[in-house]
């Protein structure tokens, strides 16, 4: 699953910094190092230098989407700009297949007000830490306009899809107070920071300390905070009913930030109370001056009205320091016998528990009774209770009920028996849409397809789209550099539709195209180079070509528009295509979604298969896929394979595909000269099932290209499903692949033939000399296609580029506004740049164009 956490608790104003922010913080370093079965992505719309990535230890990684939203978090906190924002969050939900969105604090008013309708398909959990302002809410919900916003955060809570919280008594809250359904509720719990612990203190320090802040004996500690819930006021009131003898051998220090007025209000108190000298008022400290306090103090008293999650109790029985603390809320349940308990509500109690605990009982017992039920909050016990009520929503996920399943779509593309990649393409991608979708096939003329559909999916002669054509809620091309597509053309320029460009460089198709009985037609020809280039340039090199000055420039001349010019929306496979049909024309609709890869291929008994293709289990076998033409590069494939094979004599080579006729007289001769017979097989054509088979088996898959034509290539993915070590060159669609989950060889065009030939030798033989690194490759490989190209997760990306907003406004008020606060800003270079990138988001959300 994809899951992702907002920043807000960690980086929102109210947060940072702060209980919150440091829990947050704990619990997604620690959930992400721990859970390598799911893929975890941070949106930050706050901190423009923030990266979680820098926290995260022992090869765990999230992939960062941060944005600007301005000082003090501008768009964020501005209600009128919540729908702009929420565009902003739905295109990021889609643009990265997001599973389960994590809203890690769904009550801070210095972020959007997040709407059920903005996340579709995606499951959403909120991270909820206490309803305290809704319990007390003559104290904290008094303010009508307050109020209202309150109750709108609730309703975050009551449409998301799990709600995790940090203790027992939340939920009991969320049930008791505002009639939440306890099944969605999961009890995670809260845990001590790593930073707690007891520490060695010297002489020096200790004086340091005492003398900054006047203390001069023993002491019982509070940590607490600026709000009367904390309850400071009464206990110091409590502490001003000991026994003398109790109070000249204690101070009570008060370690935490106060505000002035509450400075000069406690002051007072102790003043009036007579224990002005024993009562001592740190306001802020240091870590590091927390950290003593808690490992020098006899006691850390915490009689708090109420709490979420009372850290201070665990950070308490961290530095191996007893507890005094409540009889409520969280706070009871964390201390289960381990702490002195009072009525926080009694001030008498809270004396009685104070007298108790420092002159009557077993502090050390105490101490070690805290030390044993720390071991339940440590933040790997928090993570895992996590993970398991985000695995809770994963059989919802994996089963999502058809959106939109009465809805139809023409789908135009070849179909097997037609020796195409792209019409086993087309098969996988059409019965992963009939969950959404009932699709008609269009089909060429003059073969039988080869395959069987669901009974929403018709498969229908090309012939028969006209008069059914008004049904449709969209039109999809598949189109390819091959033959198999003309017949679709005339379509794609009269009805505007989703067009699948597979490859970039469509010139061999519609040179093809121009062919008449074997003859190029020149003003056909003229006609389509004049879609992507000048007419100036175009009637130059067609002279050329009639005079026979110059040659086909098949490569050189990237050719496409005669297509895309007329497609209502684009698909490409690479970042590469989609940057250069936005070059052209950057008003095109591109999204780039991966070539997929069935992540349920048959698997099948190796060893059975090895034998039945005639290899015996010790054989490692390389492997090469497809059609094989010189851009395979099959020629420096064998030179670099008879070095192998002088070193390993049990290394085979196999060419899964049908040979080129141009390729076959070099591939035969070189064959011939490195006497390699027995060590290379070419299967010619295969049916699906054996290139599966085939793949199975595959040690190295050698998947490399030059020239190249924009493509993508479905064997490359069908082999990181399985887990083979995938060898490619650093070019187009094959460089946008993650480093560690395949071997990239330079581009051909940069190397000479004898360094292409050494690079391909290298990377073959390392499979003998570094077992391990290629072991390690291999479950990258797997982890990568299960996460990336599993063929649900590329329909539900098609369901959601075909659903997108065809919305062309933008919010002129918005804008306007925009631009008058950033005048008034003093932005950094960095931050405008980031705050560009933010709006042009914000407005190709609006527009449903997706940029790289």
């Amino acid at each position: 699953m994809r899951i992702s956490f907002d920043a807000t608790a960690i980086l929102g104003p109210l947060s940072k910094n702060r209980g919150i922010g440091n829990y947050s913080l704990s619990l997604l370093i620690t959930t992400i190092e721990m859970d390598r079965n799911n893929e975890y992505y941070f949106f930050n719309l706050f901190d423009e230098e923030f990266s979680l990535n820098d926290y995260l230890q022992n090869g765990a990684a999230v992939k960062e989407f941060q944005m600007y939203s301005g000082p003090d978090g501008f768009l964020l906190k501005e209600r009128k700009y919540n729908e702009v924002m929420g565009k902003l969050v739905k295109k990021y939900i889609t643009e990265n297949s997001i599973d389960i969105f994590c809203i890690t604090s769904p009550f801070d008013d210095h972020n959007v007000v997040y709407m059920k309708e903005w996340f579709g398909d995606c499951k959403v959990v909120a991270i909820t830490y206490d309803i305290i302002p809704y319990v007390m809410k003559d104290h904290y919900l008094t303010e009508p306009n307050y109020y209202k916003y309150y109750m709108e955060c609730v309703n975050i809570l009551r449409w998301a899809d799990g709600i995790q919280v940090i203790s027992q008594s939340v939920m009991d809250d969320l049930v008791n107070y505002l009639n939440f359904d306890k099944d969605k509720i999961s009890v995670i719990w809260g845990a001590v920071d790593k930073r707690y612990g007891e520490i060695e203190i010297n002489g020096a320090e200790k004086k340091q300390l005492y003398d900054k802040f006047g203390i001069n004996s023993a002491y019982v500690m509070c940590t607490g905070g600026d709000d009367d819930r904390k309850n400071i006021a009464g206990l110091i009131e409590a502490y001003s009913k000991l026994p003398r003898s109790v109070i000249d051998t204690y101070q009570l220090v008060i370690v935490c930030k106060l505000s002035q007025p509450s400075f000069e209000r406690y002051t007072e108190l102790a003043v009036r109370l007579n224990v002005k000298d024993r009562v001592i008022l740190t306001n802020f400290v240091s870590e590091r001056e927390l950290l003593i306090f808690y490992n020098l103090a006899t006691l850390m008293a915490f009689p708090s009205l109420y709490e979420g999650f009372g850290l201070p109790v665990v950070e308490a029985w961290a530095c191996g320091t007893p507890v005094l603390t409540s009889d409520n809320s969280s706070l009871v349940q964390i201390a289960d016998g381990a702490a002195v308990i009072v009525d926080a509500r009694s001030i008498d109690d809270i004396t009685r528990g104070m007298k108790y605990a420092l002159t009557e009982c077993d502090l050390e017992d105490l101490t070690k009774k805290g030390k044993k039920r720390l071991e339940l909050f440590q933040w790997k016990e928090v993570a895992k209770k996590s993970i398991a009520s985000f695995e809770k929503l994963k059989d919802s996920i994996e089963n999502i009920e058809p959106s939109v399943a009465n809805d139809s779509i023409a789908f135009f593309a070849p179909l097997p028996p037609i020796k195409s990649g792209i019409s086993d393409y087309s098969v996988d991608i059409i019965k992963a849409l009939y969950n959404y979708y009932q699709i008609d096939v269009y089909i060429d003329e003059g073969y039988k397809p080869d395959v069987v559909f669901d009974d929403r999916i018709q498969i229908l002669p090309h012939k028969e789209f006209e008069k059914n054509r008004n049904k449709y809620k969209e039109i999809i091309y598949q189109v390819g550099n091959s033959e198999y597509h003309i017949y679709m053309f005339r379509y794609i320029q009269k009805y505007k539709g989703v067009v699948v460009l597979h490859d970039y460089n469509m010139h061999g198709v519609l040179l093809y195209y121009s062919l008449e009985k074997g003859k190029l037609n020149y003003s056909t020809y003229e006609k389509i180079l004049k879609e992507d280039y000048a007419d100036q340039q175009v009637g130059f090199y067609v002279e050329q070509l009639k005079t026979g000055k110059t040659g086909y420039k098949n490569w050189e001349w990237e050719l496409n528009g005669f297509i895309s010019n007329y497609a209502k929306r684009i698909i490409v496979h690479s970042f590469e295509a989609k940057e250069k049909l936005l070059k052209k024309n950057i008003k095109q609709n591109v999204k780039r979604i991966w070539h997929y890869a069935d992540t349920q291929m048959n698997k099948i008994n190796r060893a059975e298969f090895k034998e039945k293709a005639g290899y015996s289990d010790s054989i490692v076998l390389f492997s090469a896929f497809g059609h094989i033409h010189e851009t395979k590069r099959p020629i420096p494939i064998l030179k670099a394979f008879k070095k192998v094979t002088e070193e390993n004599p049990n290394a085979r080579l196999v060419f899964v595909g049908k040979m080129s006729d141009d390729t076959e007289q070099q591939f035969e001769t070189v064959l011939e000269k490195f006497n390699l017979r027995a060590y290379v097989k070419v299967t010619g054509y295969t049916t699906l099932e054996d290139f599966d088979n085939y793949i199975s088996i595959t040690d190295v898959c050698l998947n490399l290209r030059y020239p190249y034509n924009g493509e993508t290539s479905g064997s490359m993915m069908r082999n990181l499903v399985q887990g083979n070590a995938v060898v490619v060159n650093g070019i187009g669609s094959f460089n946008e692949l993650p480093d560690h989950v395949c071997i990239k060889l330079p581009n051909v065009m940069t190397m000479s033939p004898v360094d292409e030939i050494e690079q391909i030798y290298n990377a073959m033989k390392g499979i003998f000399e570094m077992p391990e690194e290629y072991q390690k490759l291999r479950e990258n490989a797997k982890r990568f296609a299960k996460e990336e190209l599993d063929v649900k997760i590329i329909a539900r990306q098609y369901r959601d580029f075909i659903e997108a907003e065809q919305d062309t406004t933008v919010n002129e008020g918005f804008l306007k506004d925009l631009s008058q606060a950033i005048a008034d800003w003093n932005l950094s270079q960095r931050q405008l740049m980031l705050l560009s990138k933010t709006i042009g988001w914000i407005k190709e959300s609006t527009e449903s164009q997706t940029l790289k």
